[in-house]
């Protein structure tokens, strides 16, 4: 009997624990989000520069979004301080962290 009682505990406190791995943390911050471009008359075989910076109301640990553009005039290039994804009309990117201020460059190629 004692030894049942002490192989269900153990099975407890392991499914805790396994249980205690996957929980998360989720909240949400306002803020701000800001676009400039490098060049407002790019010419074909031009590099574009895209920054986007999000000045948030408190500290998140990532943001993302989505650059949409005509695909058949820009194509993407890179991206810094973010990871990016190239998608059928434009590039999703994700950038993680623990700040309040994210700072996102995109450089795209006029074809």
């Amino acid at each position: 009997m004692k030894n049942a009682v002490k192989k269900i505990c153990a099975l407890v406190v392991a499914i805790a624990l396994i249980v205690s791995v996957f929980a998360f943390n989720v909240s949400a911050v306002s803020g701000k989000s800001t676009i400039s471009f490098s060049s407002k008359s790019p010419k074909i075989g031009d590099t574009v520069t895209v920054n986007v910076t999000y000045n948030l109301d408190g500290v998140a640990t990532a943001v993302s979004g989505t650059l949409t553009f005509d695909t058949a005039i820009l194509k993407y290039i890179s991206a810094n301080n973010c990871t990016a994804n190239t998608i059928d009309s434009g590039v999703t990117f994700n950038a993680t962290g623990q700040a309040d201020k994210y700072y996102i460059r995109i450089d795209l190629e006029v074809i």
